[in-house]
């Protein structure tokens, strides 16, 4: 039922929406999860049905909002994580204890009153905050510019980290972070490429079933201009399959897969794969 399908992957898609302004990377992350499966299910659905024109139109426009309302969701969850950081830092080495998942009865609260007495507590919530301020002010950069910097921040942390042994809050609170501007500029290329998919579709409804030779054919018609890669800032690429087409972005290594997904192996997922929207219809 490709109606029912349509429907029910458009309200997947809302459904993220409900997330976007808790302020936890951690559900920010869930959202992202969300909306990829979403994609993926509507990846599904044109591969096994061509949908009307309105059902495009109402799809292109939600991934639309759902991509530009993307980044600051991030941005807002890192913000969320610095007010509970700071929460931790400002505990009793009990409660740190606690939240850590340690025995408090090992020395480890007795540990922390110690580093707060000689002052090392006071450096280590600085760095924190400092790093932590870092990362929100790369995460509101512009792609690609964004991912550079939260890259240069994360190696500058590493080295921070290795060269004071004590800051042992921030060593543990820190890393989970590294990674949150690699994640929103997948789920963004996610959201982007199924954009231009609706797009082509569109421009196959109006051409016999075919899809246009390249993207340069959408504009303006069906599509106000090409995105951009949010990995490296050039536009979106696009290949011809024999029974479809492919939609994608570099991905976080930067190489050009042809648009090859992740495999479905479980021992190859980590080799290098691009972000990609694929239609075999």
């Amino acid at each position: 039922d490709a109606k029912a399908a349509a429907l029910a992957v458009r309200d997947a898609l809302r459904l993220a929406r409900s997330l976007e302004d808790e302020p936890l990377l951690i559900t920010q992350l869930v959202r992202s999860s969300c909306l990829i499966i979403a994609s993926a299910s509507l990846e599904r659905v044109l591969t096994l049905h061509a949908l009307a024109e309105p059902e495009l139109l109402d799809f292109a426009a939600v991934l639309q909002e759902a991509e530009a309302r993307n980044q600051t969701a991030f941005v807002r969850g890192l913000i969320g994580e610095r007010c509970s950081g700071t929460h931790i830092f400002q505990s009793p080495g009990s409660e740190i204890a606690r939240v850590m998942g340690q025995d408090a009865s090992d020395g480890f609260p007795f540990f922390h009153h110690v580093l707060d007495l000689v002052g090392v507590r006071n450096q280590d919530f600085s760095f924190y905050l400092e790093t932590m301020d870092r990362w929100v002010r790369s995460s509101k950069l512009p792609y690609p510019d964004c991912l550079e910097r939260a890259r240069f921040v994360h190696r500058e942390f590493i080295g921070s980290i290795q060269r004071h042994r004590l800051f042992v809050l921030s060593s543990q609170l820190l890393p989970y972070f590294g990674e949150a501007a690699n994640k929103m500029a997948g789920t963004a290329a996610r959201l982007r490429c199924a954009q231009v998919a609706m797009a082509v579709e569109r421009f196959r409804l109006k051409n016999d079933g075919q899809p246009p030779v390249g993207l340069d054919r959408l504009p303006p018609a069906f599509l106000s201009s090409v995105p951009s890669d949010p990995f490296d800032g050039n536009p979106l690429r696009y290949r011809l399959l024999s029974n479809g087409y492919a939609i994608y972005s570099l991905g976080e290594d930067g190489a050009d897969q042809g648009g090859a997904g992740p495999s479905q192996k479980k021992s190859d997922r980590s080799k290098p794969h691009d972000v990609a929207f694929t239609v075999e219809r």
